[in-house]
């Protein structure tokens, strides 16, 4: 569990680094919904807003774990990944459009993959082989 939980954080920070190569980042905000100190571990919620050279608004990337990922998402992923558990969510928010892009990081013993859910369609974008 301790790789998994390893290779998942390692690729949410590449996705993450590769996000904002191309833009500059400003700030970082925790939101916690819980008040018992192990909640707030796994329910943190962190946004980090990307703008470009002129200061516009280019995107906001929210990091989570599975149990903030909304309900019809997470239903569409473990339906379709019947063999695979959520490590991690990346949610992608586009000032111009209301639907948000996820970026679901789902494991098992045999492979990691990075799944893109976007206006209710699911396409595997990465895939890594254990071991």
């Amino acid at each position: 569990m301790k790789r998994i939980f390893l290779a998942a954080t390692v690729l949410l920070l590449s996705a993450g680094l590769t996000l904002s190569t191309q833009a500059q980042t400003k700030a970082v905000n925790i939101e916690n919904f819980s008040t018992n100190i192990s909640d707030k571990i796994t329910a943190a919620i962190v946004a980090t807003p990307v703008y470009d050279k002129a200061g516009k608004l280019m995107y906001t990337v929210k990091r989570y774990q599975s149990e903030s990922l909304p309900k019809n998402v997470r239903r569409m992923v473990e339906n379709e990944f019947e063999d695979y558990d959520i490590a991690g969510v990346e949610e992608i928010m586009l000032p111009l459009d209301n639907n948000s892009i996820y970026l679901v990081h789902i494991a098992n013993d045999k492979k990691l993959e990075t799944v893109r859910v976007y206006k209710g369609e699911s396409e595997i974008i990465k895939e890594y082989k254990k071991g």
